[in-house]
Formats: structure tokens, C-alpha cells, sequence
């Protein structure tokens, strides 16, 4: 089998520009977790930066060596970027299985931080939702 990593991956925050007060949640000891903020949290050196990082930490053969089938198979995780560019919160909103959720956690949280979201030109914790495949086909 032949195991390609897609790296088109799709990257979306759950925030909207917006100048409505009502944009933000409480979690973890009254952390505000805004999702609409002026500039999305972004990974050091923007989507070539992420691109390389993936390209030179994620196992592609995790699907195939779990025993999955030829075929394309797309994870997506959300979590928040604290203003600090902290990761945390890591959520799975795929199931997939063979061991493709756990490797993209494992890569994200292995990874450098990542620049906060701004709101009013202020670093504010916020939501991020990114995507990555794995494809199997034979070979």
C-alpha cells in the first residue's frame, strides 16, 4: 500500500469579524473564549509554516499501519489558542478511527505556540478548527 499525506489542509476558525459583545464563551475558570475576533490565532510562518510542520512531524502511515482501508480519510479537530498562543482543549469532531485522531492531536500539541487571535488589536483566547487526511491507495 502506498500511505499520502493530503496536505491541503483546511484550516477555519470559529470566529467572524463582528462588533457584537455577545461573541465570546466562559470556560475554565472564567477564561473568555472569544469566537469573533478581528484576526484569527494563526501557526508561526501562516499556512506554508503549518504545511512544513505536518510534512515533517505527522506519521501518514498511522491509518494504514492501524489496518484501514484504501481510501481517503479526513479528521478534524477543534481547540483553543489561549492569548498566550497556548494549544489546549483538543477535541476530535471526527471518528475514523485507526489511530488518525490521536496523530493529529499528538502533532498539534507537539508543535511550536501559535500566534493568539486579536480582538481590538488585543491577544484574545479563541477557537480554531483545522482539518488533515490521510489517503491509502494501493500500490
Amino acid at each position: 500500500m502506498i500511505v499520502l499525506p493530503l496536505l491541503f489542509i483546511a484550516s477555519f476558525l470559529f470566529a467572524q469579524k463582528s462588533d457584537s459583545t455577545s461573541n465570546a464563551n466562559t470556560v475554565d475558570n472564567d477564561t473568555t473564549v472569544y469566537t469573533k475576533v478581528d484576526t484569527e490565532a494563526s501557526f508561526p510562518g501562516g499556512q506554508q509554516g503549518w504545511i512544513k510542520f505536518l510534512q515533517h512531524n505527522l506519521n501518514a502511515g498511522v491509518a494504514a499501519d492501524d489496518g484501514a482501508k484504501v481510501g481517503n480519510y479526513i479528521i478534524w479537530v477543534k481547540f483553543i489558542v489561549t492569548k498566550e498562543g497556548h494549544v489546549k482543549n483538543i477535541v476530535a469532531e471526527t471518528k475514523n478511527g485507526f489511530g488518525t485522531e490521536e496523530e493529529v492531536k499528538r502533532v498539534i500539541l507537539s508543535g511550536p505556540d501559535w500566534k493568539p487571535a486579536k480582538l481590538n488589536g488585543k491577544p484574545v483566547n479563541s477557537y480554531k478548527r483545522v482539518s488533515q487526511g490521510f489517503d491509502i491507495t494501493e500500490g
